[in-house]
């Protein structure tokens, strides 16, 4: 006759670890501000559009290229931008 009283589960890796990520509280805060920090920069432009036509008209004005792919042509284009909407 055997006692199967004493079986044990046994746990994964990462069960084992999530439970103690879930003990330690400013780890759990800290993951969820950098999560959120994550979220919020992703999400940026629809979080805050910028109104002022400045960001696309600089970014059209390099070729959709990377933003400061040459400093002058990004410079140049910021003044180009702004001339454009000094002028309206």
């Amino acid at each position: 006759m055997t006692d199967d009283s004493h079986i044990h589960q046994s746990f994964s890796f990462w069960q084992i670890a999530w439970k103690r990520l879930k003990k330690n509280k400013s780890a759990v805060i800290g993951s969820v501000i950098i999560i959120l920090a994550v979220i919020m920069g992703i999400f940026a432009y629809y979080i805050a559009p910028d109104s002022s036509g400045l960001a696309l008209s600089a970014y059209k004005a390099q070729g959709f290229r990377f933003p400061g792919h040459r400093p002058s042509e990004l410079a140049a284009a910021i003044g180009r931008a702004i001339e454009e909407l000094t002028r309206r």
